[in-house]
């Protein structure tokens, strides 16, 4: 999903902003929103311009959890639904796909509980596109409808393009490769299939493409690559190039042709779930020709990117991919053992080192119910301790344990 500098969200968002400066007379939560999303959209462009800041996003994740630490700790509520929102599209955007999720779902969690709902619209649709992710199919269908609600209240329902790309992505993920085809195609139709920021045409495409070749349309998915790749394959953004190279390796005639355009999509990818997918994709075709050795090594690789990023919808798709190379799999994760988004914010917490008290005053919960989730955790990923769960967590955050 891309993020926000189409003019028709810059205008919402500076909408935003304007009113909680007008409503807020303490200097520090006056800035705080602005600060925020200024921060967000310089993270998310970085993110577009070069690889290294998505691998090393640590500075501004850094300075994001201490804006909203001081938020959390001057009781600011009303500021947080917006600017958690916000900056969990820009973790989105960094690859923070653990981060994404968890402050997307307190956005949604604070903003419901305190009754402010007119702005959530974005949280539900970054909340949606996680849950899908993680195989939560009836949850992300029950937050983009809300989100589907909110654009219809606000009158923007015809731009909001992040609904419409969230609700193809929960399609493509739960198998419905109909609707990901309806919805995608109706965006070409729209606006040549451009996220949101308007700078990479053709986007909707990769996922398209999965979609046709899904539904056996393979002359539609070869049309629509070629297009793709003649509008983006000289783009100075690596990711845009890295999903030309996938969509090479996907549809070349030649095994040797397919292993190359593969290997330079991996050399380019800078989004580690646009990593694990392209090692997906060129796994499944490596069994189908039959080469097992070199798709199990593939099919590991993207079970373990997607298991980092807690994505367990896609990596039971890479686990069971991979059992049936007939080589052993490690135990994908059983329906039922997602975690929950305050699940996730708890395990990021701990993972700062934080005790069950501290986590429970940032969360605006009782030690008691963080105590629960702090179990329901450890029982879901077979962890034995708080100490592996800080290391496991801390590492999925992005290698730092800091959050």
């Amino acid at each position: 999903m891309a993020s926000g500098d189409h003019p028709h969200f810059q205008r919402r968002y500076a909408g935003h902003v304007e009113t909680f400066e007008d409503t807020v007379t303490d200097p520090l939560m006056g800035g705080l929103v602005r600060e925020t999303a200024a921060a967000w959209v310089r993270a998310t462009a970085r993110a577009r311009r070069c690889r290294s800041s998505a691998r090393r996003p640590g500075p501004v994740l850094g300075y994001l959890d201490r804006r909203m630490d001081a938020a959390r700790a001057l009781g600011a509520l009303g500021v947080l639904p917006l600017a958690l929102s916000l900056i969990a599209g820009g973790a989105m955007a960094l690859g923070q796909r653990q981060r994404a999720y968890a402050w997307a779902g307190e956005a949604v969690d604070l903003g419901t509980e305190l009754g402010y709902v007119a702005d959530l619209a974005y949280g539900y649709e970054v909340l949606a596109f996680e849950q899908a992710a993680r195989g939560l199919h009836a949850e992300a269908a029950a937050g983009l409808a809300e989100a589907r609600r909110l654009a219809d209240r606000a009158e923007v329902s015809a731009v909001a393009v992040h609904v419409h790309l969230a609700e193809a992505f929960a399609a493509l993920c739960r198998g419905d490769l109909d609707t990901v085809v309806r919805v995608l195609e109706w965006r070409i139709t729209v606006d040549g299939g451009r996220f949101p920021r308007g700078d990479y045409p053709l986007g909707v495409a990769p996922d398209l493409v999965e979609a046709y070749l899904g539904l056996g349309r393979r002359d539609d998915a070869v049309a629509l690559a070629g297009r793709h790749a003649e509008a983006n394959r000289d783009s100075p953004v690596p990711e845009i190039r890295a999903q030309v190279a996938r969509l090479d390796g996907v549809l070349a005639a030649d095994d040797a042709v397919a292993d190359a355009a593969f290997e330079a999509a991996y050399g380019l990818h800078a989004d580690p779930f646009g990593a694990a997918r392209t090692r997906l994709l060129h796994g499944s075709r490596l069994r189908r020709a039959g080469r097992r050795v070199e798709a199990g090594e593939q099919l590991r690789a993207a079970a373990a990117g997607f298991d980092a990023l807690g994505m367990d919808g896609w990596t039971a798709r890479a686990t069971a991919e991979l059992a049936a190379t007939g080589r052993r799999a490690r135990r994908g994760p059983r329906d039922g053992d997602q975690l929950t988004s305050q699940e996730t914010r708890v395990a990021l917490l701990v993972a700062r080192g934080l005790s069950n008290r501290d986590i429970a005053a940032a969360l605006f919960v009782s030690p008691r119910t963080v105590e629960h989730h702090v179990s329901s955790v450890l029982r879901k990923r077979g962890l034995r301790s708080r100490t592996e769960l800080a290391a496991v967590f801390g590492d999925r955050a992005g290698g730092s344990g800091s959050v």
